[in-house]
């Protein structure tokens, strides 16, 4: 008999995760399978007693190999392309790959903890599980960025080589999350979509996070770049009528089976909702800016920094600060405008912490701001003609600024070395 090959590839294939007797099925029997051929390196797993036992015809066994496959983000050395060999009515075998030679996988291993260690460096026990998960959303969002080049699509991409498409961040979303912090996550895939994102369980109920998506990019034509130190939330915790509005990524998803309802609209309008900058946590409270509701007459922005007290739900401002900035070409690729004539509806404020400081940046200066005396100082201001900041980060005593002409440009990059409240170096 002629065997017949059908080939998968766990970003592409025909699947979204379903639960129930499905779930059942991948986790209790054909998860222990893959991994412990995995684990091995072997590079045939017959799955021929499993496919038979559920009855599944070639194109489930796709579906269930792929959902086994996202369920492990701990097997990131194994090829996310796997080769489904059959002979129907005889044998069903799983043709497996690796990309890190089994000499290198201890060395390999380390590395992805450790990343996945700093990741919860800054989360105290003391937080609600949906605050950690924040935090982490936020990190992996600032730590990584899109693969535009498709070559990332693990935990291990995206955590350590900080690039990935969206497979590798909602693997690493998962891996963090469930093997660090003990909430329920998994990994969702959109067939009709081609995108994956997170299901997050949180006090018993399941909820939507696309990390992917708020990690956004500018794009110019046909090139697209990085917004250092910014972090959307549209698409974080998100009921399925929400998940549903927030992107075309989300609108129309094929269900392989039956998943639980994410019918919880408790965080539907929460206060990250519309937040472009990191939400900063000081271990009590947290911090964040967003746009205020009111601009000047000449077009100026005003942007309020407000703390929230995940125990009583509080939101406080802590002061309001006015910018501009000034947009020259249109993303269609129009002419440039004068510098001053144009500007963005939005503002491009980002906003990070240290200790008792936070720091963000107007369009041509960063500042630092005092928690304790609410005192604002001036760290730095840009000297570059037109260039403007387009946000910054924070580590290790340094504050990393991007700058560029607008958001068509791609970014460059200032480092200010911080000492104690002082800015002394660049």
């Amino acid at each position: 008999m002629k065997k017949i090959v059908s080939c998968i590839t766990a970003l592409i294939a025909s699947f979204l995760l379903s639960f129930g007797a499905c779930a059942d099925a991948v986790t209790d029997e054909l998860v222990p399978v893959l991994k412990k051929g995995v684990e091995s390196y072997s590079e045939y797993i017959d799955v021929t007693n499993i496919v038979y036992k559920y009855g599944w015809d070639k194109d489930k066994t796709v579906d269930m190999l792929t959902c086994a496959y996202l369920y492990c983000p701990e097997l990131f050395f194994a090829n996310n392309q796997i080769f489904l060999y059959y002979v129907p009515g005889e044998s069903y075998t799983a043709k497996m790959s690796y990309t890190v030679p089994a000499s290198e996988l201890a060395e390999a291993r380390r590395r992805l903890d450790a990343a996945a260690e700093a990741a919860v460096a800054g989360i105290s026990a003391g937080m609600p599980d949906v605050e950690k998960a924040l935090y982490v959303h936020d990190y992996l969002i600032l730590n990584s960025h899109y693969d535009t080049t498709y070559k990332g699509y693990d935990a291990y991409d995206c955590l350590v080589s900080h690039s990935a498409v969206c497979q590798g961040y909602s693997l690493a979303y998962k891996y963090i999350l469930t093997e660090y912090l003990g909430i329920d996550c998994t990994v969702v895939y959109s067939k009709s979509q081609n995108h994956a994102w997170n299901y997050v369980k949180l006090d018993g109920k399941w909820y939507h996070v696309d990390v992917t998506n708020d990690d956004a990019l500018s794009v110019y034509k046909n090139a697209s770049y990085d917004n250092h130190g910014f972090a959307m939330h549209e698409n974080f915790i998100m009921s399925d009528a929400l998940c549903r509005s927030s992107s075309p990524l989300h609108r129309n998803w094929t269900v392989v089976g039956s998943y639980p309802a994410a019918s919880d609209t408790s965080y539907d309008n929460a206060f990250w909702r519309y937040v472009y900058t990191p939400v900063v946590t000081d271990g009590s409270l947290c911090y964040y800016a967003v746009k205020s509701d009111s601009d000047a007459a000449d077009g100026t922005k005003y942007t309020n920094i407000c703390s929230y007290d995940f125990g009583t739900g509080v939101n406080k401002l802590l002061a309001r600060v006015k910018a501009r900035w000034y947009a020259r070409r249109s993303a269609s690729g129009g002419s440039e405008s004068e510098y001053g004539k144009a500007s963005y509806s939005r503002v491009w404020m980002s906003l990070a912490g240290s200790g008792r400081k936070l720091y963000f940046n107007t369009n041509k200066t960063v500042f630092s701001f005092d928690l304790d005396t609410k005192a604002v100082k001036k760290l730095y201001t840009l000297d570059r003609g037109e260039n403007q900041i387009f946000g910054l980060t924070y580590s290790d005593g340094a504050i990393r600024v991007a700058y560029r002409y607008d958001i068509t440009y791609p970014e460059k990059y200032i480092t200010l070395r911080l000492r104690s409240a002082a800015q002394t170096g660049i």
